[in-house]
Order: C-alpha cells, then sequence, then structure tokens
C-alpha cells in the first residue's frame, strides 16, 4: 500500500470507531478482483448478523485524493451500517439457508484467461473465452440499488450445494423478463426486446447499435448468453448480428448488414476502448462474438 493510502486508511478507520464504538468490529481485507486487480475492502462485523457491509476503499480513495472531506465519506460509510438504509442488510433473512439465498443468486461474466486466479476461489462456468461467476444481489426496497456478495467455494459448502445447482438458480434470475434492458446508442432507452422497437436501419440511414445489459445497468454483460434474447433480437432485426463487449456490464448489438463484415475491424476497436476507456476490473474481452441465426448460435469472430 501507498503510503498516502495508508494515512487515509487510518483516517477513515479512526472516525468510524469514534462513531461506531465497540458495537462493530471493523477489518480491512486486500481481496483479488477482476483482470487480476486487487481491491482493498472494509469490513464492518456485527454480531448479531449473517451479512456485513463491506465498503470498497479503493474509490473512496479516489474521492480523497480529490479533496473530499473525510467526515463526508464516514458518514456515505455509516449509512451503510443501519437497518433503514435503502439496501437492506437483513434483506435475506438467514444467509446461511439455501433456501433463504436461492431467489437472490445472479450470474456475471468475466474473462477467463485473465481471471485464472480469481477464478480457482470462485465456483464458474465456462462460456467461449469467458467464465459464469455468481453473485448474491440484495435489492433495495425505495429504490434502484442493490449491494453484491460474491459466491465463493466456502460459501457453496455451507450451503451444501455443488456448481450445477448454483447455475440453475442463477439462470432462473438472470434472464427473467424483467431483468434484461435495451437501448440505442444515442442512449434513448428502450423497454426489453419486442419485435415492433428494433427498427432494422435503411440504407442511407445512420448506424444502428444497440446495448444490452440488464436494468440495473450492471453486470449485464451475461445477457449476451440469454439465447431466447438474443433469438428474439436477430428476428426483430432481420439479420445476424455482431456482439461487442463493451465492458462486464454491457454488450453492443451490431446488425451485420450495417457493416463491412469486417470483424477485424472491429476488434481493433473494441480494443482502443478497452486499453484508452474502460477500468482494468471492467474490461470483458477483447474478442468480438458473432450471433448467427440460422444456427441460433454465437461464436468468436476473431
Amino acid at each position: 500500500m501507498e503510503k498516502r493510502f495508508i494515512t487515509f486508511l487510518k483516517k477513515i478507520i479512526k472516525k468510524l470507531q469514534e462513531n461506531l464504538g465497540d458495537e462493530y468490529q471493523i477489518e480491512v481485507k486486500e481481496m483479488e478482483g477482476i483482470n487480476n486487480t486487487v481491491k482493498h475492502s472494509l469490513w464492518l462485523i456485527h454480531p448479531d448478523r449473517d451479512i456485513h457491509p463491506c465498503i470498497h476503499l479503493d474509490a473512496y480513495f479516489e474521492q480523497y485524493k480529490l479533496g473530499t472531506k473525510i467526515n463526508y465519506m464516514v458518514q456515505e460509510i455509516l449509512k451503510r451500517c443501519k437497518e433503514d438504509s435503502s439496501v437492506k442488510l437483513s434483506s435475506i433473512s438467514n444467509f446461511t439457508s439455501w433456501e433463504n439465498v436461492k431467489p437472490h443468486i445472479y450470474a456475471k461474466l468475466i474473462h477467463t484467461e485473465s481471471n485464472r486466479g480469481l477464478l480457482s476461489k470462485i465456483p464458474n462456468r465456462a462460456y467461449l473465452d469467458l467464465s459464469f461467476v455468481y453473485y448474491v444481489r440484495l435489492e433495495s426496497v425505495v429504490n434502484e440499488e442493490y449491494a453484491v456478495i460474491q459466491i465463493s467455494n466456502e460459501h457453496m459448502g455451507y450451503w451444501g450445494v455443488k456448481e450445477d445447482m448454483l447455475y440453475q438458480a442463477a439462470w432462473i434470475n438472470t434472464i427473467n423478463p424483467n431483468e434484461a434492458a435495451i437501448k440505442n446508442i444515442e442512449d434513448i432507452l428502450n423497454p426489453v426486446f419486442s419485435t415492433k422497437e428494433f427498427q432494422n436501419a435503411e440504407k442511407g440511414d445512420e448506424l444502428q447499435m444497440y446495448v444490452l445489459s440488464n436494468k440495473y445497468h450492471i453486470n449485464g454483460a451475461v445477457q449476451m448468453c440469454n439465447h431466447d434474447l438474443l433469438r428474439k433480437a436477430a428476428k426483430a432485426l432481420e439479420d445476424d448480428f455482431w456482439i461487442l463487449p463493451s465492458s462486464v456490464h454491457e454488450v453492443i448489438l451490431l446488425p451485420v448488414c450495417q457493416t463491412d463484415d469486417c470483424a477485424t475491424g472491429l476488434a481493433e476497436i473494441v480494443r482502443e476502448i478497452n486499453d484508452t476507456q474502460v477500468e482494468l476490473q471492467e474490461i470483458l474481452s477483447y474478442h468480438i462474438y458473432y450471433y448467427n441465426r440460422i444456427s441460433e448460435e454465437t461464436i468468436i469472430a476473431v
């Protein structure tokens, strides 16, 4: 840890201890993140709860470097400890119960080769050059916010389940019709796929691209594996399409008829965007994918 981060960390912990007293135990953990990144987390452990707030310190440290006051950040962190916060830590009554947790499990995609170390510690399933991994979503009761708990091999142990059970539960929730969302590249939000909302671009029209994600626009790239959704998209677009990995949060659908059928050129665009505009921990892949509406299959194009 760099010296400035250690100074920041000491200030945060001191202020939290002053506010929380002996009710909470404060722990700092260094964790492996996506794409070989390192995450620094602060855990506020309460003896009467199964689930504890996990604060991602790196984002707060960036605010600190920009001049945000420690007291302001501490107040924001404290809100996560309260039972009247928007995301209820008690929204799953018993986190150790598989039946209670199962309706809250979702899947997301990460790049396999870039996450070998992480994948050795968490349940996963291969898909093309990517891997499904699983998380528990604690949703807000008042707005569109949620907290996430990454599912580890340890969780499977005390739930008494295997990866295939995780996959089945996660997939039911992930492909729920109310989960996916699509918008055009101009940020005009459309409801979930319906044929009338897709208009194939006529010759001479502007390029039509669609952003596919979930309703939260977080960890939504997994919708590229939703075969029913892709089938509907191809029918509406009346064409095969490229799937461009924008980030772990979203992918872009681009009808083949609007390109020169040049996968290499599209891959170069994806590479440039990944290298210049996407945070390392949010990069999904440098490959692009091709959906064939006849075979109803997705393949790696290049």
